[in-house]
């Protein structure tokens, strides 16, 4: 039986500013091959792509890397770590990894939330696009 995995994305920032997008995937060989993107272009339109054997970290260089949580919001916006955003009765909180938990987490003042026990989740705030 094949299990489809989401896509293991990142959004790349520097200075603030996405700069462009990373996803990793398994080739037929076994290895894990990464692609990276710009901003505005199409995965169709790959500029740079390597294998898991070379550093990859300087081809669109970055200060770090927001992975994207597997989920959408109700515009179909993929949704990434420390994104902000609002669900239930308009509660706003920040999206991040939950380590203990092993899962996406949202954290609203003082209170967790697992994001994908969230409904009407919108994103009002995030890193923008250079």
């Amino acid at each position: 039986m094949t299990t489809k995995q989401r896509p293991i994305k990142f959004r790349l920032v520097k200075d603030g500013k996405v700069v462009g997008y990373e996803r990793h995937f398994v080739t037929v060989n076994k290895f894990i091959e990464i692609q990276h993107r710009e901003v505005g272009e199409d995965w169709e339109d790959i500029i740079i792509e390597c294998r898991s054997d070379i550093d990859c970290f300087s081809f669109i260089p970055h200060d770090a890397k927001e992975q994207f949580t597997g989920m959408v919001d109700k515009s179909g916006t993929e949704i990434y770590e420390n994104d902000e955003i609002t669900f239930w009765k308009g509660r706003k909180g920040k999206v991040y990894m939950c380590v203990k938990q092993a899962g996406w987490g949202v954290k609203c003042g003082e209170n967790y939330y697992a994001l994908g026990a969230l409904d009407n989740i919108e994103i009002v705030g995030r890193i923008e696009d250079e």
